[in-house]
């Protein structure tokens, strides 16, 4: 019910009533006079004056009529009531729409004209003392709805509610069908914020209530809301995922664990994609219908970055939304890469033998300078009594010297040679052919110890 505060009472007077005919024979019933409304907080009350000529038995009906419907109803509480009042409180009025109303006397089968009431609006005939909320409007903020309103007191609660529009062309008592706004139940403020979910499509009025401890305020003026027009996108999710060929696959979905999933299911939606490299400002941008493509031909290992916001298909609604937090990715190295790879690895292999081999000749030649093994020819080696030098390169501690025979007479060296040949033939053979070894062995030194005598002799002369 619609509530009016504050013990401010309306008095409505009817004006002289119409009255027909007696019947032949009958009694005149007069319409009642003096009618007045009494509108006390949220108690209504309809007063009037009658006078029963015809002594008792006289009751008296009332009907009211709003301005959508011009069939006049029975007034709850004021059907055959025997007092010069009723309490009409039952009925659900629209404090801001003007109501008639009327009442006559009856009796038996006999009724009296009836007294009409001019149309009135109880909130423009009422002072209360708590006024309703003005100025209320609705507006969509990112992913919630916040319900706004003004109000001049400080220190007061609020309360809204909300209903489908339909209902209102229904006709009969729709204050049963208000439903209380989720988030708005006792607040504090002059607003409140109301999930997206709450509304569906279609059309909806709101109305908010003040109040102050147990006195309240009638409701507002009910607010007419269109969700589908004033309804938020929410931004998508986004998830990518690199592929062998140096491509980033893309895939679109639905808001996860929002309670505004709905919403954008409402519409036909495509998707407006930025893309770029992350040490880049340049930036790409494609519209896709689909929740599943691929930006192909990216640069191997390297770190790409992806956002999207959801539009509305159809651009009677002209919507988006915002635009998701961006997801960064870095590309795989390719099949380009992998080429080089594997190339790099065989020349690796292949170069393997070669080194070997050059360091094999390395250490070799370092072996052969400074530590050689070979001795040298037995021609030289008969004119030396030392070992040979175990490194020419190197310095020791003993300053080595070499044996110089001083030759005069170059024909004497020559026939010595000679002799010495003829010796050593003479002695392998001797020593090839004969059994008996020893006896040529003492001719063969015999020989050899008169040569040596006569040469020193011959040097001498």
């Amino acid at each position: 019910m619609f509530s009016l505060l504050g013990a401010t009472t309306l008095m409505l007077v009817a004006g002289a009533p119409w009255t027909l005919p007696a019947a032949a024979g009958g009694t005149n019933l007069k319409s009642p006079d003096n009618v007045e409304v009494h509108i006390i907080d949220d108690t209504f009350t309809l007063r009037w004056n009658g006078s029963d000529p015809a002594g008792g038995n006289v009751t008296f009906s009332a009907d009211y009529q709003v301005p959508r419907n011009d069939t006049w109803l029975k007034l709850p509480g004021c059907q055959s009531v025997t007092s010069t009042k009723c309490n009409f409180s039952s009925l659900k009025l629209n404090v801001y729409e003007k109501v008639k109303l009327r009442v006559r006397a009856e009796k038996g089968n006999e009724t009296s004209p009836w007294h009409n009431v001019d149309a009135f609006a109880p909130f423009e005939k009422v002072e209360n003392k708590l006024p309703p909320p003005e100025n209320v409007r609705i507006d969509a903020v990112n992913d919630v709805y916040v319900l706004k309103w003004d109000y001049t007191s400080e220190n007061m609660t609020f309360q809204a509610q909300w209903l489908h529009a339909y209902f209102k062309k229904i006709p009969g008592n729709n204050s049963g069908k208000w439903k209380q706004m989720p988030g708005c139940e006792n607040v504090k403020t002059t607003q409140c914020a109301i999930p997206q979910n709450t509304f569906q499509k279609g059309i909806y009025l709101i109305r908010v209530q003040a109040s102050d401890g147990n006195t309240t305020s009638v409701w507002s003026k009910e607010k007419r809301f269109d969700a589908q027009l004033q309804s938020v996108l929410v931004p998508p999710t986004i998830n990518v995922k690199p592929t062998n060929d140096v491509s980033l696959r893309v895939f679109i979905g639905a808001p996860e664990e929002s309670e505004n999933k709905s919403v954008n299911q409402h519409y036909s939606l495509i998707y407006e994609i930025v893309f770029w490299e992350n040490t880049s400002n340049a930036e790409r941008k494609t519209l896709e219908k689909r929740t599943d493509f691929t930006f192909p031909n990216l640069k191997p290992l390297t770190v790409y970055c992806v956002k999207a916001r959801a539009l509305t298909e159809n651009e009677r609604w002209n919507k988006s939304s915002v635009f998701s937090d961006p997801v960064c990715e870095k590309t795989k190295p390719g099949s380009t890469s992998k080429t080089w790879l594997i190339a790099g690895i065989c020349a690796a292999l292949l170069s393997i033998p070669v080194v070997t081999y050059v360091l094999k000749l390395f250490l070799r030649c370092v072996r052969y300078v400074f530590f050689p093994s070979s001795k040298p020819p037995s021609t030289i080696e008969e004119y030396f009594s030392e070992p040979p030098l175990r490194n020419l390169l190197l310095f020791t501690s003993e300053e080595q010297t070499e044996r110089c025979f001083i030759i005069e007479n170059t024909s004497i060296i020559t026939a010595v040679e000679e002799t010495e040949q003829i010796g050593e033939d003479h002695k392998k053979y001797n020593s090839q052919t004969s059994q008996d070894s020893g006896n040529y062995s003492n001719e063969d030194d015999s020989n050899d110890s008169k040569s040596g005598e006569d040469f020193p002799q011959q040097e001498a002369e």
